[in-house]
């Protein structure tokens, strides 16, 4: 990872940690069944813009990294939706609705998501700035998806100036621009020619017959290879009367304090502490059925307690959960990716730790 990608995916993990705060009361706000209507309505709104806020954060992320290709089982309306939030502020400022007409029974395809947002994000950067260059008008960016028999079709329409005849063969021709000196580099369609292609795609740009703009992307609905593997979390069938004993390892209060109350509301006895050091005393002196360990902590980082675990108490290793705001970062992925154990992501849902406990459980 660069030094850029470095600084951010701090700057990240920093702000993942209150995030995760943030949602998990606001889960627990609305998990109260005595709440009036009007504040049931205020804690949708902190935990909905609390979700936002982590989707702008894992896009900064995921443009900060050096990416390698890497083809999974994608959503294109999720990956539109991802891209839209990251120019949502200038989208907002230059007063550009945003139109979303999606289709609802496309199916996921095999594809790289961080790519394809390059190419999206590209496209609607372009529709931005051309719709700013003709002034005195009310501007519109549509984002379309539609399903064929075998490919998905994606529309990013502007009501800009649209495109001159004599020039909408070349517009994908590397370093060929049609914006003012200095302001572009007339590689990003040709990045994004060559990102669509990988994917066995198509794209072109065509002007509608009102006015504006229109690029068109093909992908072609690839499904995933079967494997035996399973990456799911085991689902859990019945908390019921399977009361577990948790130990939450984590630095920051407000993640600590509301996995204790969620928890305890399921039945389990939880115990807390903000150390590492702490958290292997106690490990020492007690059994726990699971141990919820954050992956940054000041006196003991969540790899160095697995490993003093993994050497010297292999059975708690075994029932070891990982948080964490940071899995952008590769070292930590590949460390997180050996040891087999789940992870849940900052800011996190309640649920996820409700499927995650049970493999400790029948681990032990």
């Amino acid at each position: 990872m660069s030094a850029i990608g470095q600084l951010v995916s701090g700057v990240a993990h920093e702000l993942n940690n209150p995030l995760a705060g943030i949602s998990a009361f606001a889960q627990l706000l609305l998990a109260e069944k005595r709440f009036p209507p009007d504040q049931r309505t205020a804690a949708e709104t902190i935990y909905s813009e609390a979700r936002r806020a982590s989707r702008i954060v894992q896009n900064l992320l995921t443009f900060a990294r050096q990416h390698k290709a890497e083809k999974i089982p994608t959503a294109i309306n999720q990956v539109l939706d991802d891209t839209l939030e990251l120019r949502g502020y200038e989208l907002r400022v230059r007063g550009i609705d945003v139109r979303r007409e999606y289709d609802e029974s496309i199916p996921e395809t095999m594809a790289d998501a961080h790519q394809l947002q390059q190419v999206f994000l590209n496209l609607i950067t372009n529709a931005e700035q051309a719709m700013e260059q003709r002034d005195g008008h009310h501007h519109r960016l549509t984002v379309r998806t539609r399903r064929g028999s075998d490919a998905i079709r994606i529309e990013i329409e502007d009501t800009g100036a649209g495109i001159p005849a004599n020039l909408i063969e070349r517009i994908f021709n590397p370093f060929f621009t049609t914006k003012p000196t200095g302001s572009g580099t007339g590689l990003g369609l040709s990045i994004s020619l060559g990102i669509v292609r990988e994917h066995e795609g198509r794209i072109w740009a065509e002007n509608p017959p009102q006015t504006g703009a229109r690029f068109v992307v093909e992908l072609p609905i690839t499904a995933p290879r079967t494997s035996g593997e399973q990456t799911a979390l085991p689902h859990m069938q019945s908390m019921g009367s399977d009361r577990l004993r948790v130990l939450v390892v984590d630095d920051e209060a407000s993640v600590r304090v509301s996995l204790q109350r969620y928890l305890a509301g399921k039945g389990h006895e939880v115990e807390t502490t903000a150390s590492g050091e702490d958290a292997l005393v106690r490990l020492k002196a007690s059994k726990y059925d699971a141990v919820i360990v954050d992956m940054r902590m000041p006196d003991l980082s969540g790899e160095q307690l697995f490993e003093r675990l993994r050497s010297n108490d292999p059975a708690h290793a075994e029932r070891v959960i990982f948080t964490t705001g940071d899995l952008v970062n590769e070292q930590m992925r590949r460390f997180l990716d050996g040891t087999g154990r789940p992870c849940v992501p900052k800011p996190f849902e309640f649920a996820s730790f409700d499927q995650a406990l049970p493999a400790a459980r029948r681990r032990a």
